[in-house]
This record gives structure tokens, sequence and C-alpha cells, in this order.
């Protein structure tokens, strides 16, 4: 479980599920059923065509059950009767794979209905989290945690009808309580890619010099990249990717050369440099590196960093997945060549 996780499971008493594991797969399957049978089961997501506002779907229970008060798990001293508990599932993992679940899970429960949250109060929004992972990128954008905060805000919102102010307080309370607990993971992420920028960046000659020659002892490795499958965010430069399958890629590229390339250049002006590329690296080979060299550099400064990145199951199971269809269309291609 990672961190973001564990801070929901802690914070809000939440079940974290993962899906297709067979230890929780009696747990989803309740929920389906629940939702099929048009229980109090919603999906937090913004889903065209099958989804609501948190204001109609939280009317929408009280209608279907005849009672005058919202109550998400508390009990509403206003109410003469228990309302209905609203349980939501929420999905996580990159944007590609959150849409990837909510189209398996409304294929296998068409009754399944999505929520979406106000678009004002996303917009307005400024993400700290990815703001920290990507600078100039945190308005208008939410992560998993956030969006569960934004949620519950909503419920808390006095225009949400029916509400009691039990359930607002509980709501407001848990919202801040979401918000305040991703802090230390944010100051986390800040710290990691601070420590990853150099100090006193090098001369821009020698970068580009050096950036170019990574660049090609990179391209010399051809597809054997020792990248570990499944990896998706950047230890070198930050880059949190959407999918792992364009780690390959990101590795070829530039800003990835270049990252690599200062890290490596600051290290040498500082002496840090360990004592196996140190012995290759001299005086008169640093304004002309040659790929011995660069190779050395690359598996100092970005192999072994990207070797301590931490692999999410899904991710894993993407590229896993990736790599046998690949195997089976390279096949069939065989096949039809050998056929003809």
């Amino acid at each position: 479980m990672c961190a973001k996780h564990q801070i929901a499971a802690q914070l809000l008493d939440c079940d974290f599920l993962v899906y297709g594991a067979s230890s929780h797969r009696a747990d989803l399957d309740h929920l389906l059923s629940s939702a099929a049978a048009g229980g109090a089961v919603r999906l937090l997501f913004p889903w065209t065509g099958r989804d609501q506002t948190v204001g109609e779907a939280l009317t929408e229970l009280l209608a279907d059950r005849g009672v005058n008060a919202v109550d998400m798990g508390f009990e509403a001293e206003e109410s003469p009767t228990r309302a209905p508990r609203l349980t939501m599932i929420v999905p996580d993992g990159s944007w590609a794979n959150a849409r990837a679940l909510v189209t398996e899970l409304g294929n296998r429960c068409p009754q399944l209905r999505g929520v979406r949250l106000n678009d004002r109060l996303v917009a307005a929004h400024e993400s700290p989290l990815i703001e920290a992972l990507r600078a100039g990128c945190g308005r208008g954008r939410v992560s998993t945690l956030e969006a569960m905060a934004l949620f519950l805000r909503e419920v808390a919102d006095d225009a949400v009808g029916g509400s009691t102010s039990q359930t607002r307080a509980f709501a407001s309370e848990d919202a801040s309580t979401l918000l305040d607990g991703l802090a230390p993971l944010v100051e986390h992420v800040r710290r990691e890619r601070a420590a990853c920028q150099p100090a006193v960046g090098p001369s821009p000659a020698n970068l580009q010099v050096w950036t170019s020659a990574l660049e090609a002892a990179v391209a010399s490795r051809g597809e054997d990249l020792g990248i570990v499958p499944g990896l998706r965010q950047c230890l070198v430069c930050g880059a949190a990717l959407s999918t792992p399958l364009r780690m390959k890629a990101h590795i070829r590229g530039r800003k990835h050369c270049e990252a690599v390339a200062k890290s490596f250049l600051l290290a040498e002006a500082r002496g840090a440099l360990s004592e196996c590329t140190s012995d290759i690296v001299s005086r008169d080979c640093m304004t002309q590196p040659s790929q011995a060299v660069a190779s050395q550099v690359l598996l100092e400064f970005s192999d072994r960093p990207l070797s301590c990145g931490a692999i999410e199951p899904p991710d894993l199971a993407l590229e896993s997945l990736s790599r046998v269809i690949t195997g089976l269309k390279m096949s069939c291609k065989n096949d039809s060549a050998f056929n003809s």
C-alpha cells in the first residue's frame, strides 16, 4: 500500500481494494451487487452520460428512501430515522488506468452511477501534490485524495439540500483532515525533487557535450535499457509519466539525458563521484567523453537511481500485459510471413 492509500485508510477508515486481487474480489462483488439492486453505491468519477452532481446524488438517495436527512455513516440527531449510508467507490491510478477501471466496472454493473465534482470548485483548486510533481500544472487538477476532500466539502456545503448540520460538520472535518494528511507527502515530494536539482549548474557548453554523449550511449543500448518493469516516475529528473510504457522513450529523450549530465557534472565538481566512476573519468575526457565513460555515467546516475523507484501493481500489470500482446502480434506476423 503506497502513502496516499495509507492516508485515506488511516484518516477516513476507508477500505483499500485492488481490482483483480482474489482477497478483495468478494468485497467488490458485494458493492457492485448492491449498486445493481439500487443500493446507495456511487463511483466518484466524471462519467459522461452516467454521472450526476453531488447534490443530485444525495437528493436522489433521500427521495428513494423517503427520509429528510443525509447521513454519510453518522447518526443524525435532527433525523427521526436512520438515514441511508452512501458508499463511494474512488478509482485510483493514472488517468488512463482510472478510465480503464471505470469502463470495466461499468460493463460489470450497468446500473452503477458516477458522481462528478463541481466544475467551478475543481477549476479553482490548486493541487499542492501535482504542483510538487509538475511545477505549474497544479491549477484545476486534483489527485485522488484531493477529489475525496472536494467531495466531502460539497457534502458540507449548505447548498446540498437535505444535509443535516451534524453531517455537514463531519464532512467538513474529514475534508480538512484529508488535506492536512496530504501535507507530509507533498513535502517529501518537494524534498526529493529538490535533491535531484544541482545547486550550481555546469557551463552550457559542457552540459551540451555531455548530454549528447549520454544520448548516444543510451541509443547504443538498443532495447536493453535495464528499466524496472512498471516504473512510471523518473527519480532522476522527477518526471511523472502517464503510463510506464513511455519510460523507454523518456530515458532516450534529451530531457532525461540532460538531467543525468547535470547530476554527474555537479558530483564531479564536488569530488563526490564513486570510486569506480572516478577511475574511468579522467580530466582529458571531460570535454570529449568517450562512449565507455558515458556508459559508466549512465550506470551510476541513471540506472541505479531508477532501480530504486516505487512500482504500483496496476502499472506493472499494464506493462506485463502490453509485453504479452506485443509478443502475440509478432508471433502472428511471423506465422503470416511463413504461410505466404
